[in-house]
C-alpha cells in the first residue's frame, strides 16, 4: 500500500496501550523526501480525533533540549502502518515548526534561508531523523 499524506494530515502512532495522535508539518517532495517532520498534539487511551480548535504541539525532551518537532521517515505513513485519521490546516504556530537548523543552513521548509554560525546552532531546531524506535520511545515517555 502507497498511501498519500500532505502537511496537515493528523495521523496515530501506537504506543503500548496508548496512542499518540500527531500531525505531519513538514512534507518535503524535495531534498528531503523521504522525511517528515511532525508534532504531538496527544497521548491518549483511543485513536479518536477530536478536533476542538485547541490543538497546540506538545513539548518534549530530546537529548536535554525541549523541541515541538519529530523528523523521522516516511515510510510509517507511507505503507498505513501510521494511520491518517484527519487533516487540520496548519496555523501560524505550527508554520514556524518548519523552521530547523540542518548542517549549518537555517531552512524554512524546503528552502535554505541562510547559513548559520555554529554559535547559534542552539537557537534553532535541529533536523535529527529519528529511527522509528525511537520516535516510540519518545512518545512514550509523554
Amino acid at each position: 500500500m502507497n498511501v498519500k499524506y500532505k502537511e496537515g494530515d493528523v495521523f496515530v502512532i501506537p504506543v503500548g496501550k496508548k496512542f499518540a495522535i500527531c500531525q505531519i508539518v513538514f512534507s518535503p517532495k524535495g531534498k528531503f523526501k523521504k522525511i517528515i517532520g511532525f508534532c504531538i498534539l496527544s497521548v491518549q487511551d483511543d485513536k479518536v480525533f477530536l478536533n476542538d480548535g485547541n490543538l497546540h504541539p506538545i513539548n518534549f525532551v530530546d537529548m536535554g533540549k525541549e523541541s515541538q518537532v519529530i523528523f523521522t521517515g516516511s515510510q510509517n505513513i507511507k505503507n498505513g502502518s501510521w494511520e491518517i485519521i484527519g487533516y487540520v490546516e496548519l496555523n501560524e504556530e505550527k508554520e514556524k515548526l518548519k523552521i530547523f537548523n540542518f548542517a549549518g543552513g537555517l531552512y524554512n521548509g524546503e528552502e535554505e534561508i541562510r547559513r548559520i554560525p555554529v554559535s547559534d546552532y542552539s537557537k534553532y531546531t535541529s533536523m535529527e531523523v529519528f529511527g522509528f524506535e525511537l520516535v516510540e520511545s519518545t512518545l512514550a515517555e509523554i
